[in-house]
């Protein structure tokens, strides 16, 4: 080749260019590159403490299970009285043999509700009398606290859960044990854990680096907060800690996990380093890029000739598959990029075949992070997965499916075949069930089942978090009277208007249900006596302006009786409250109708 004057200097000019453009794009790539490390560890460490936290769960759990099975055979022998030698010994071969099932027990013992240890077990002479203060206040617990050294988890559990006097089974579990045989921090060399129950005082904690004091304020807060989860990062000038909070269940107990990624940030450096000196001396091998065309040329016909092969082979594949009455999609396990669904899937996601071939298999489903847990578990367990979740259409319509997720081969390439079936119908069948099984049909408002069980639930949190609460109890005045004058369909409307009012008037966090006939109820979370009162005031007001137009065309009009108390803290449940709020509803009717009474709880 014969080199004019002027190209040596243009070919310079452009040279440079490039090697600036290079420089541009590789700071672009850099940053972009450090922030996905970043989220990526952050992911993991996510995943790491929710399968920490499920371990955790699972393991609790199956210590209850045990305890409940030893319950079985301790309460005959409770029941026969007072022991005698001979029960005594029974007792101790019980709970021996509980400590030979749970390996990681340092003790049992039975506790009656006066905080007397009628029987007990230890494996190294471990003492149950400082953790048996608290059994008698709670039906089931897990509660956790050092005590001579030695850090321990107390599970307790009623012998016999319909008894208040009931003797409960308490073990103490070592934490410590339980900690280490939590396989995920066996393959996350980096990962540590620390558990510590709602006072932040640690059971097991396995850190080197970290100081526990310099985030107590954020435990503390994820704590108050009580959410399930909370993640943050801690950057230093060595290394990033990515720190991932998780209740365990709906235990007092919390973990922290702690993934220490000096390393990998270390790699990301060299790497980044690596590439700047690179991209300098591109500029000195700018000429062999005409090489490199030729042998792209050759590599280019390379490729088409396996591209060919694989053709082959995936043809035959897809030929298996495209009789399958299920959807099935294929994609590469490197990109995710779909290369094969066929007719069933292409339905169920309302796209064409040919369409699907330029998405990305996470695409298709509604929350992404869905598509990674299920992956990641097929590539970590080498098994497939059935799981229920969201997916999406191709016009961005939600439904509900099952998922299958397995890895095969397809012409030497790792490819992940997803089974799609549409349980749209299924989902939509259960909630229609629980529906009904909740909703009270001609109101509209939660059915007496249902307004007390959402009721018990909302005043264990109120007291749990130390919140007031008030009740209301309304009756419609004379309702007999409706439905004698004016038929039947009459009384089912004014039952529906005092449900429409009372959802008007009403907050969207009240609790609101009819218990029956002509009577409603309402829970008023976080809210005092006198706050209620005014309340359950507009209540009545907006009920006696209420003009009902019947299907005749007759308009009537009603009134409403209505008894208000407030939650005591010794309202274990909302039947001794609904008690009150009755006695001041019917106070109400016999001072005149038509007005609101207050039961004084301290004038009981």
């Amino acid at each position: 080749m014969t080199w004019q004057s002027k190209k040596p200097i243009l070919v310079a000019f452009c040279a440079l260019l490039l090697a600036i453009g290079i420089l541009w794009l590789l700071a672009v790539q850099v940053s972009k590159s450090y922030d996905t490390e970043i989220n990526r560890i952050q992911s993991e460490t996510e995943n790491i403490g929710i399968a920490a936290e499920q371990e955790l769960i699972g393991k609790l759990e199956l210590i209850k299970i045990k305890q409940s099975i030893a319950a079985e055979k301790i309460q005959p022998i409770l029941d026969n009285g007072k022991l005698n030698a001979n029960d005594t010994e029974k007792l101790k071969t019980v709970l021996e043999y509980f400590l030979t099932q749970v390996k990681d027990s340092r003790a049992v013992g039975i506790i009656n509700s006066s905080h007397e240890i009628l029987s007990s077990v230890s494996t190294d002479d471990q003492d149950l009398l400082s953790a048996s203060i608290f059994v008698p206040s709670k039906t089931d617990a897990v509660e956790m606290f050092s005590a001579n050294g030695r850090s321990n988890i107390y599970i307790s559990q009623r012998l016999d859960p319909t008894s208040e006097e009931s003797a409960s089974i308490l073990s103490a579990i070592n934490a410590n044990q339980l900690i280490k045989k939590i396989s995920i921090l066996k393959n996350n060399k980096q990962a540590s854990i620390f558990l510590f129950d709602k006072d932040i005082k640690p059971l097991k904690k396995n850190l080197e680096k970290i100081n526990i004091t310099n985030h107590l304020a954020a435990f503390q807060s994820f704590i108050q907060s009580n959410q399930q989860s909370s993640s943050f990062t801690i950057n230093s000038k060595t290394q990033s800690t990515q720190i991932n909070l998780r209740r365990v269940g709906d235990s007092a107990l919390y973990i922290a996990i702690f993934n220490q990624n000096e390393s990998n940030l270390s790699t990301w450096k060299n790497n980044t380093i690596f590439y700047i000196i690179g991209c300098i001396l591109i500029q000195g091998f700018l000429l062999q890029i005409l090489y490199s065309l030729a042998r792209a040329k050759r590599m280019n016909q390379t490729l088409f000739l396996k591209e060919t092969k694989l053709s082959a082979s995936e043809t035959r594949f897809r030929q298996m598959i495209e009789a399958m009455p299920i959807g099935l999609i294929l994609a590469r396990r490197q990109d995710n990029l779909i290369v094969y669904i066929n007719k069933p899937a292409a339905k169920i996601l309302d796209m064409p075949q040919a369409s699907a071939l330029s998405k990305r298999a996470f695409s298709i489903y509604s929350n992404e992070m869905d598509f990674t847990s299920q992956t990641n578990h097929v590539f970590e367990s080498k098994t497939s997965q059935s799981i229920e979740c969201i997916l999406k259409k191709n016009t961005g319509e939600p439904f509900w499916a099952n998922i299958s997720i397995s890895m095969v081969d397809v012409a030497d390439t790792q490819t992940l075949l997803i089974g799609i079936v549409d349980i749209s119908e299924q989902k939509k069948l259960e909630a229609d069930l629980k529906h009904q099984a909740t909703i009270d049909h001609l109101s509209g408002l939660y059915n007496r089942a249902h307004f007390i069980n959402s009721s018990n639930k909302e005043i264990q949190r109120i007291q749990r978090h130390k919140k007031n609460a008030s009740l209301l109890m309304l009756d419609i005045d004379h309702f007999k009277r409706v439905n004698d004058n004016h038929g039947h369909d009459a009384g089912d409307l004014v039952i529906q208007i005092i449900a429409l009012t009372c959802q008007e008037t009403l907050r969207d966090i009240d609790i609101v249900g009819r218990l029956g006939g002509e009577e409603f109820a309402a829970l008023l979370p976080e809210t005092s006596a006198h706050e209620a009162l005014n309340v359950a005031e507009r209540l009545r007001i907006a009920i006696e302006k209420r003009a009902i137009k019947l299907k005749s065309g007759q308009i009537i009009n009603i009134t409403s009786s209505i008894g208000v108390t407030e939650v005591t803290p010794n309202d274990a449940i909302i039947d001794i409250a609904l008690k009150r709020a009755d006695l001041a509803m019917y106070s109400s009717k016999n001072n005149g109708r038509n007005q609101v009474q207050y039961f004084d709880t301290t004038q009981e």
